[in-house]
């Protein structure tokens, strides 16, 4: 599947990209299961997906020598419109700022401002517009 991020910018998480038939499957829903046979309950995937292909899906992390199996989580991050921010952070990928970025002209050009683009993400603690582990 495709995404056109640029046409669903205003609002991402309505895009058919995460339709549950047709797509990958929705935002997460927070785990309160205490049952043993689930992943920790206190782990990254507390925002488990629930519907789409991957909603069996169970990624494993290794720590040094500890296992930790989970369900596939993700966190959409919210808008804050009072902060001019679209969920998701739909407004680094407008079409205003997608104009801008064919404008550059060389992919060296695009590097260089990718870098720039991946330490403010990290800095704000969002990663591809999801707060979350996962696809």
């Amino acid at each position: 599947m495709y995404w056109d991020w640029e046409s669903d910018w205003a609002s991402p998480s309505l895009s058919p990209v995460w339709d549950p038939v047709l797509g990958f499957g929705g935002n997460g829903t927070l785990e309160t299961t205490n049952d043993p046979s689930t992943p920790n309950p206190n782990s990254p995937s507390k925002l488990r997906v629930l519907n789409g292909p991957f909603r069996s899906l169970r990624p494993t992390y290794w720590n040094d020598a500890t296992v930790d199996p989970h369900w596939l989580s993700r966190d959409f991050a919210p808008g804050y419109p009072e902060h001019g921010q679209a969920e998701m952070i739909g407004n680094a990928y407008s079409p205003v700022v997608m104009d801008e970025v064919r404008e550059w002209g060389s992919y060296l050009r695009f590097w260089e401002r990718a870098g720039v683009f991946a330490a403010w993400g990290r800095a704000c603690g969002y990663w591809r517009g999801e707060g979350g582990y996962g696809a």
